[in-house]
């Protein structure tokens, strides 16, 4: 058969909107990736003694149960690596087909590219949940045996064969339902190729007798093997190859299907006079377009539709003056017959500029590109460019990159390492670990693979996410100026400079970034911006979500994160990033907790299967070391080694914002025989604060500016806010200094605004460079406090346990204070003054202490209750109010409340203490611990079995062990 040759119903059930294309390895095997038989040989090397001829899907199983699934899914995901692929031109002749719907065996990403590169809306459909995600007004691409984004849904051993129907039954079910009314064309699949067997066999026992025909393309196919694939159902369109490689045949054929199908088609509407509505296929580009100039106030008129060409005009006034402009949209190639028909539009206004617009600018001919040459007022563009034009986007990406290159980060900038949970099919725990060196490079990945829409990267303090967002955004800025049409716009904004009160408001926030940040001309305002947004054309990248505000409430967390989640817009292949501190997220079953019959809610993901999460690593040995070569080069081995000597040095490096404090105070942190992150903190600060006598850029002693940081970061604390507004300054200044030093107040002021450890933002609002300095500045208040033996400040607030961290690195640098902070905590007269000591000195290590502070917790029930709440909110990561409830004791040593919750709350209570009773770092968190599984012990039983079998091994404190042996006991007498 001639590649020219069409059968009469595949062209008229297409032009009808009735096709459905099934898409194999063959197509994937011309953009350089392996067709089935190769990426089988290749698991086969690593397997000797494999039966010879075995199934494909055997082999794979075989190698499963020899290496492990982990390990197989990776080799997969190595040798179908697209990361430096593009899809062929067959690609883009099938994605020019007038198909809804593509179902493919393949578990690469090339299709998805395909789409997006032709900027043709799609949803990926993999597993049951994203099924809700179907949709009649885009083409679904449904990867019925996996996606290399999702580990967990690839099919490719005997077992997941057999599982497939069980695992997937909604899907399979709706694709049946579909099938049999529509016909379907098989491309990519050889004759031999497994899949296709099989899937020829369970498309017969979900449709049962076709109403449609099924076609299958092969080249030069034997005639036995024709008769053969008739017999189960299929028409072969056997194209001869005549000299031709089967790329080249296959993409003339797809090019007569389409334009064979296009005459059957359904007309098109005739259009109204309001504009491009969307409705047909064909005039998508006109409907961009047309899009972004209303969104942005222009009037279209003139609307003129013809086959993959629309014609219109746009007016607008501005500045007293009318902007009057022609366009031509071309859905397909442009040629100078194109240009020749646009400069007729300006017949009725001379005057007029004539934009042609074409998807991509690789479409335009030589000949209209000359021909528009010749015209000054004719411009032929991309949408893409089209876009970078009317906004002046390369205004705001220089901008943005200034703003980067002055803070010198790719001078210092080492790779982050990241690792990725893979979640079971509920999302309620993570099956597997996925770990990647580069996390720049997996976001790549993240951002060309439509249906993954929001990643929110997690990581403790000073572990890289600000810089991380800064040097990605520059990255993908980079990369717009070098080619609009196939990369984003990176919008970055840090959430920490936003956010007052208790909500944001995603429409302010993007606005405001914008225009009053960047200064982009953003006429439409946020239409605008969720016009671009929608048409995959920016990256928003949110940093520091866990900044916003102090001490939310979790509703206001959520609702916040929720406002924040509102760019990710429904069917659009939009993408967000968002930074924070781990503790704000989790994947768990509930939704919604109920803790003492009042609701706490918290974000979760598990219903939004294109949300995501990634937590960044801690630097290792080769990060350190390269690091340390951009901080101090050539001496960077002995910087290392010299750390090497140093107690718990190493430990502290593995976060980049310590490791730049320690390469910077390394010769003088040498000399102390233990460093801590203390140690670090006043060593750092003391050397900035000496450097800034020396260059003479500070009236204020180093003891003034502590002192003032100090009482700022007091302040802040009892306030429970992260900031101070400038006009607070003068006040807070005028109750810091002395009588003899009033009348400089603006003179300090104008010090502090610029070289104290504060930061502003664009509101006016000052805070800490980094909230650990804020912690580290209130640990030193309260130390000089206890020094002094005044108790009034660690009875005036329970500290958090960070601060307590810091305050307990320096009490061992000068033990002689711990009997203080013991006598306080038997017998201070406050509370709060009792459990801050308790707590403090819980995390000294000291066996004795550990006994005394036990042996308080057990006499003493207010006491209790506060450390109780405070373990609590850290471990279940509920709010605080909700924790002080659950610990509440009202009779007796029970905790009534932990009735009020169901079977399945107390199970993720049971695991999380149970994790908890092993924490080597707090022996008084475990005796707590201990304490409440003794009263959930009955819905944990195993759980709880294991953990004190382990817990027997390691504890070393008398009390802890003898609640362990009770609780054996119990659980041998019930048993």
């Amino acid at each position: 058969m001639s590649a020219y040759e069409i059968p009469l119903e595949l062209a008229e059930q297409f032009g009808r909107g009735n096709g459905v294309v099934f898409v194999g390895a063959g197509l994937s095997k011309g953009a350089g990736l392996p067709d089935w038989q190769g990426l089988i040989d290749g698991l086969v090397e690593e397997l000797p003694g494999c039966p010879p001829g075995a199934d494909h899907r055997d082999i794979a199983a075989y190698y499963e149960l020899e290496y492990g699934r982990n390990r197989l899914v990776q080799r997969i995901r190595d040798r179908l690596d697209t990361l430096h692929l593009q899809p062929t031109r067959v690609h883009h002749a099938l994605a020019a087909l007038p198909v809804q719907l593509l179902v493919t065996t393949n578990f690469d990403d090339l299709l998805e590219q395909t789409y997006r590169l032709e900027r043709k809306p799609c949803t990926t459909v993999t597993r049951a949940v994203d099924a809700g995600f179907w949709s009649s007004d885009r083409t679904q691409i449904v990867k019925i045996h996996g996606d290399l984004a999702i580990p967990e849904s690839i099919v490719i051993t005997s077992g997941d064969y057999e599982g497939i129907a069980t695992d997937r039954p909604t899907l399979i079910r709706l694709l049946g339902a579909t099938l049999q009314t529509r016909t379907v064309l098989f491309l990519g699949y050889s004759l031999a190729d497994p899949d296709l067997r099989i899937l020829l066999r369970q498309l017969k026992q979900e449709s049962g007798d076709y109403a449609r025909n099924l076609y299958s393309v092969q080249f030069d196919a034997p005639p036995l093997a024709v008769k053969d694939l008739e017999r189960r159902g299929v028409r072969v369109v056997n194209l001869s190859l005549a000299g031709r490689t089967p790329g080249e045949t296959l993409l003339t054929w797809l090019t007569e299907l389409r334009e064979r199908a296009l005459r059957y088609g359904t007309p098109a509407p005739e259009p109204t006079p309001a504009g491009p509505s969307g409705g047909a296929s064909d005039h998508r580009l006109a409907d961009e377009v047309s899009g972004l100039l209303k969104a942005m106030g222009y009037a279209v008129t003139g609307l003129r539709r013809s086959p993959g060409v629309v014609d219109f005009q746009a007016s607008k006034r501005s500045e007293g003056s009318e902007i009057l402009r022609s366009f031509r949209c071309v859905e397909g190639s442009v040629g100078s017959g194109h240009v020749d028909g646009a400069l007729a539009l300006r017949s009725a206004e001379p005057d007029s500029e004539v934009w042609i617009v074409a998807y991509r600018s690789g479409v335009v001919t030589a000949q209209a590109r000359a021909r528009a040459e010749a015209d000054r007022k004719t411009r032929i563009m991309s949408i893409a460019q089209f876009y970078r034009t009317m906004l002046n986007i390369d205004a705001y990406v220089n901008r943005l990159l200034e703003e980067y290159e002055e803070e010198k980060i790719d001078g210092r900038w080492v790779d982050l390492a990241c690792e990725v949970p893979q979640y079971d099919r509920l999302r309620s725990a993570p099956m597997s670990t996925d770990t990647f060196d580069d996390v720049e490079e997996f976001l790549d990945v993240w951002i060309d693979t439509p249906g993954r829409n929001h990643m929110s990267i997690l990581g403790d303090f000073g572990t890289g996410k600000t810089w991380l967002c800064r040097h990605y955004a520059a990255l993908l800025a980079r990369r717009y100026l070098e080619d609009c049409e196939h990369n984003r716009v990176p919008i970055l904004i840090s959430l920490r400079d936003r956010s007052r009160g208790d909500s944001v408001n995603i429409q302010e926030l993007i606005t405001d970034t914008l225009v009053n940040d960047y200064g982009v001309h953003l006429p439409g305002g946020y239409k605008t911006f969720q016009f671009l947004n929608r048409h995959d054309s920016l990256v928003l990248i949110l940093d520091g979500f866990d900044e916003m505000q102090a001490r939310l409430d979790d509703l206001a967390t959520v609702r916040n994160f929720d406002e924040l989640a509102k760019v990710v817009e429904p069917h659009a292949n939009c993408k967000a990033i968002l930074t924070c501190r781990s503790s704000y997220f989790r994947t768990d079953l509930e939704e919604r907790e109920v803790l003492a019959g009042e609701g706490l809610q918290r974000i979760n993901l598990r219903e939004r299967p294109n949300f995501e999460i990634l937590h960044l690593l801690p630097f290792g040995e080769e990060q350190i070391l390269a690091s340390l070569g951009k901080l101090v080069g050539d001496q960077a081995e002995r910087y290392y080694e010299d750390m090497r000597q140093v107690y718990d040095l190493v430990n502290l490096a593995q976060r980049p914002i310590l490791l730049a404090m320690i390469a910077a105070t390394l010769p003088r942190l040498v000399g102390h025989a233990r460093v801590n992150s203390s140690t670090l903190y006043e060593t750092y600060t003391d050397e900035w604060m000496r450097k800034n006598l020396v260059e003479q850029r500070s009236i204020m002693d180093s003891r003034e500016v502590k002192s003032l940081m100090q009482q700022l970061a007091w302040s802040m604390f009892l306030r429970e806010t992260a900031s101070v507004h400038y006009s607070e300054l003068p006040r807070t200044l005028l109750d810091f200094l002395s009588s003899g030093h009033s009348t400089f107040v603006h003179n300090y002021e104008h010090d502090v605004r610029t070289q104290s450890f504060l930061q502003r933002d664009n509101a006016g609002f000052y805070s800490f460079a980094h909230k650990s300095f804020m912690e580290f500045f209130i640990a030193q208040r309260i130390f000089a406090s206890i020094c002094a033996s005044d108790s009034g400040e660690l009875a005036e607030a329970q500290t958090s346990h960070e601060t307590d961290q810091f305050i307990k690195d320096l009490l061992l640098r000068e033990p002689e204070h711990i009997g203080t902070m013991v006598e306080w905590m038997n017998t201070g007269e406050e509370v709060v003054l009792r459990v801050n000591a308790a707590g403090i000195l819980a995390k000294t290590g000291d066996t004795r202490i550990t006994s005394d502070v036990i042996a308080l917790l057990d006499r003493d029930k207010a006491v209790r209750h506060l450390y109780l709440t405070a373990v609590v909110f850290r471990v279940l990561e509920v709010r605080w109010e909700a924790a002080a409830r659950l610990a509440s004791e009202p009779n007796g040593r029970r905790l009534p409340h932990l009735l009020t919750l169901t079977s399945d709350q107390l199970t993720t209570v049971a695991t999380r203490f149970c994790t908890e009773a092993l924490n080597p770092r707090d022996a008084v968190a475990r005796w707590l611990s201990l304490r409440l599984l003794e009263q959930v012990m009955d819905v944990a039983r195993d759980e709880i079995r294991a953990m004190l079998r382990k817990a027997a091994e390691q504890e070393d404190i008398g009390e802890n062990r003898a609640l362990i042996d009770a609780m054996g006991s119990t659980l041998e007498r019930e048993a």
